[in-house]
């Protein structure tokens, strides 16, 4: 992927609090590509293990929580949405995380819940 690519994923993890977000969360970036990223999620009290944030043609966010699995004998992926929410600002980002994972993202700022 070009450097292009990596503007709008760099500007989204900005939004959420950058690398306090991902040492707070653990999370880890899992692919991205022109207007969206995925990240990989530690365990949450939503059983989502990843999170995909794609920028719509609003300039608006949408947000899916999902899980994935595979079966270590077959090899089979399964795939569970959990949880979608669209048009959402980029300021609203960090405290719809931690509405939904129930993590915090910063040491000293606190979203409603």
């Amino acid at each position: 992927m070009t450097t292009a690519n990596k503007t709008t994923a760099t500007a989204i993890l900005t939004y959420l609090g950058g690398n306090q977000f991902t040492t707070m969360t653990g999370a880890s970036v899992w692919t991205y590509d022109d207007n969206s990223v995925t990240l990989k999620l530690t365990r949450n009290k939503t059983q989502a293990n990843r999170l995909t944030i794609t920028l719509n043609g609003k300039d608006l966010f949408d947000v899916k929580y999902w899980y994935v699995a595979t079966s270590k004998k077959t090899f089979e992926v399964t795939r569970k949405d959990i949880k979608e929410v669209n048009d959402l600002y980029f300021d609203m980002l960090r405290g719809e995380y931690e509405k939904t994972t129930g993590q915090a993202t910063s040491l000293t700022h606190r979203y409603d819940r």
